[in-house]
């Protein structure tokens, strides 16, 4: 037994030696794939909560996280600060919203105290200053009736109240024509600085303008050409009504209109010369009513010319020598 060799293919008697395995120094250290992931939480736990890393013996893997991969780790560390963040945000904005909820009614309340009583504090210092400036115009012009500026002050104290247009009717003749033009010139400045500002000027146009075919075509032509400028002044002067025609002349139905105005916060003064100022003081009315009766008979009697006469009568005034 002992004389027979072994074939070539059978498995030799003698085991290689093996070698020693290598030993590892401090320097060529090798990365642990879980090393790496307790790495990446211990970095994630700082970078969050601002303190110190703790030993990778009390670092605590989360149950998702896959220590296999580095990437699969950040992504989960990233998707739990992402959870956490808009709750905190959440609640942060329904504070928020709450606040304001509560601060801008009691903002609008108080501003709407201060703007109340601020107008209950400025109307009667308008009056005072507007009854100041009227008692001097009544002093420069004592031949006037004892209404006729007090009516005058009313109205611009009506347009500031209840922001409602007002119409004057000035009637003068020719003895009272000098002393017609110092108190329109007077009241118009006096009206524009309550009304608008000082620096603007009454917008002035004479009858004579509004007889253009034109306007007598089309009279919502005067509305459209007027309204913008009469908002911008505060004061339309109509100079010689009696020269305006009638079709033309119904543009005050809704110029002058105190309820559904084209201008609210406006004066509408027409002025209109006569031959002979009325004796009867209280006929006023009826003294104008038949002199545009026959001046305006291109528009009617009834259905168009008493209302329009109801527009432009409510304040006649008559102007002396």
């Amino acid at each position: 037994m002992s004389g027979i060799k072994p074939n070539a293919s059978s498995t030799p008697n003698r085991v290689p030696k093996l070698q020693a395995r290598k030993r590892v120094g401090a320097q060529d250290s090798i990365e642990s794939p879980i090393e790496s992931s307790k790495l990446d939480n211990e970095n994630w736990i700082y970078s969050n909560n601002r303190s110190p890393p703790a030993s990778p013996s009390q670092l605590k893997i989360p149950r998702n996280v896959n220590i296999d991969e580095d990437s699969e780790c950040n992504s989960d560390s990233n998707d739990s600060t992402d959870a956490i963040e808009p709750h905190k945000s959440t609640k942060t904005d329904n504070k928020l919203n709450i606040w304001i909820l509560i601060s801008v009614p009691v903002v609008l309340l108080f501003a709407g105290f201060t703007l109340h009583f601020t107008k209950e504090a400025t109307e009667p210092k308008l009056k005072l200053i507007l009854s100041e400036e009227f008692s001097n115009l009544e002093k420069k012009f004592p031949q006037q009736h004892e209404d006729f500026f007090l009516s005058i002050r009313i109205a611009i104290e009506e347009i500031l109240k209840y922001q409602q247009p007002r119409t004057l009717l000035l009637i003068y003749d020719s003895p009272s024509e000098v002393n017609f033009d110092q108190i329109l010139g007077n009241v118009s400045e006096t009206a524009v600085c309550f009304l608008r500002n000082c620096s603007i000027h009454p917008t002035v146009v004479s009858g004579f303008t509004l007889g253009s075919p034109e306007f007598v075509k089309d009279y919502g032509r005067i509305i459209d050409h007027f309204k913008d400028k009469l908002s911008n002044s505060g004061i339309l002067i109509v100079e010689n009504l009696e020269k305006v025609p009638g079709k033309s002349a119904q543009a005050f139905h809704y110029l002058c209109d105190e309820y559904n105005p084209s201008v609210p916060k406006a004066l509408i003064i027409l002025t209109m010369k006569v031959d002979q100022l009325p004796k009867m003081e209280f006929g006023r009315e009826k003294f104008v009513r038949d002199i545009l009766r026959g001046l305006w008979n291109d528009i009617g009697l009834d259905d168009k010319f008493d209302p329009l006469m109801s527009r432009i009568s409510g304040n006649i005034l008559i102007v002396n020598s």
